[in-house]
């Protein structure tokens, strides 16, 4: 019965050394680098690349900036059960900044072109499910640098 219990506690003794060789002891990488869950858990927070919305409707890239080289850029409005989507687009016409034109092969992509002034306007895009409800708001800014 000893000897039973000697190895068992020897075994228990060989597991931790194992598992604590295999830590390294370390708790923090030492790069200072997020660890490689807190890395997964930070692309999950809204970023640069998200400018709000309600719903959790969002339209991307945005912020989007028109230049000479990229005088149309595409956005996309995307979100839970969203089918389909419209502009209201009052504040980027009103201010002569952008206009916008929605594709006719996909109801949730539109490509911004510029208008005569340079400058920033928000507008806002709806988001409809399949029966034609509102599933929310996404906001983009637009940044008209082709002027």
């Amino acid at each position: 019965m000893s000897n039973f219990r000697s190895s068992i506690l020897t075994l228990a003794g060989v597991l931790l050394v194992i598992v604590l060789a295999g830590c390294d002891g370390q708790q923090m990488p030492q790069t200072g680098n997020p660890s490689n869950g807190e890395a997964i858990f930070s692309q999950a927070k809204p970023g640069a690349e998200d400018c709000g919305g309600t719903g959790k409707v969002r339209v991307r890239p945005c912020p989007v900036t028109i230049t000479k080289k990229h005088s149309m850029p595409v956005v996309t409005v995307s979100g839970p059960n969203v089918t389909d989507s419209a502009f209201v687009e009052t504040a980027c016409t009103k201010k002569g900044i952008c206009s916008l034109g929605q594709f006719l092969s996909n109801p949730l992509a539109y490509y911004v072109y510029p208008l005569a002034k340079c400058g920033k306007a928000a507008i806002y895009a709806y988001g409809y499910d399949s029966g034609g409800g509102t599933v929310g708001t996404g906001r983009l800014e637009v940044i008209n640098k082709d002027c």
